[in-house]
């Protein structure tokens, strides 16, 4: 009994804590943030799976084209069966009524003899099965009618399907002709998108190169300012101030030199 009053109890706090998101703007952050999430998976989904889904959908429209398909063989049958049952009633009234004109004309008759199935009936008798005769043709005239309508309704339920497969194959072909295009779009964008990037490549590396030879250009100038710099700092070398005496005889000792 303690278990059943928490779980009515957290039930109550989770329905009531429900309530208040949906009532309060933590309600319309959840509701944005799902919305939000929505539109952008809906947006990452590549688009070749979306024209693979749209295909497969196209392709679900063959059983609702067969569901059609059988709608309308039904109400052919059931059309040429009223149209038959209907022209044999037809005929049968037809016959009624004409058995109603004869007894009615021989009823005009004075002192008229009366036959029914080969046999001789008085007046009242005669005129009794004449009064059949119309009750049973308004009967079928009553029939009839009812079949008639009963035509025209599965007449107009083939026109309607035939109508909506006809719709329907029209869209068929247009959506197939729109996914098509939609395909060939597809090729030349990813053909677009592919000689973007080799493009793009391209451009990094000729930039590359150029930032290559500027470094190398200022490296040589930079040395270039090194060396001018060194050569400016080199001392001078000084005059001679060796004598003439020191001269001479540095030569006589290296003559000696050679005479050893």
């Amino acid at each position: 009994m303690c278990m059943l009053k928490k779980v009515v109890a957290l039930g109550a706090v989770l329905l009531v804590g429900g309530w208040a998101i949906s009532r309060t703007d933590v309600g319309s952050y959840v509701k944005t943030l799902v919305k939000d999430g929505v539109a952008c998976a809906k947006k990452n989904v590549p688009i070749e799976f979306e024209i693979r889904v749209a295909e497969e959908e196209l392709a679900n429209l063959d059983k609702v084209d067969d569901s059609l398909i059988s709608t309308i063989a039904a109400s052919m049958v059931a059309v040429e069966n009223k149209q038959n049952a209907l022209a044999e009633m037809q005929a049968n009234l037809a016959k009624k009524k004409e058995d109603i004109r004869v007894r009615y004309a021989a009823l005009k008759v004075d002192n008229a003899t009366f036959f029914i199935d080969s046999q001789k009936v008085s007046r009242d008798r005669f005129q009794l099965e004449l009064d059949k005769a119309n009750k049973s043709y308004e009967a079928g005239k009553a029939i009839v009618e009812n079949t008639k309508k009963m035509l025209a309704d599965d007449q107009a339920q083939l026109d309607k399907a035939k109508e909506q497969r006809d719709a329907l194959k029209s869209t068929k072909l247009a959506l197939e002709d729109r996914i098509r295009k939609l395909k060939t779009d597809f090729e030349v964008l990813k053909a677009a998108e592919i000689r973007a990037k080799r493009s793009t490549g391209d451009g990094q590396i000729a930039e590359l190169e150029r930032l290559k030879n500027r470094i190398e250009g200022l490296e040589s100038r930079i040395h270039q300012r090194i060396i001018e710099n060194q050569l400016r700092e080199d001392p001078k070398p000084a005059a001679s101030v060796r004598s003439s005496v020191d001269i001479l005889e540095n030569s006589e000792r290296i003559l000696n030199d050679d005479a050893k």
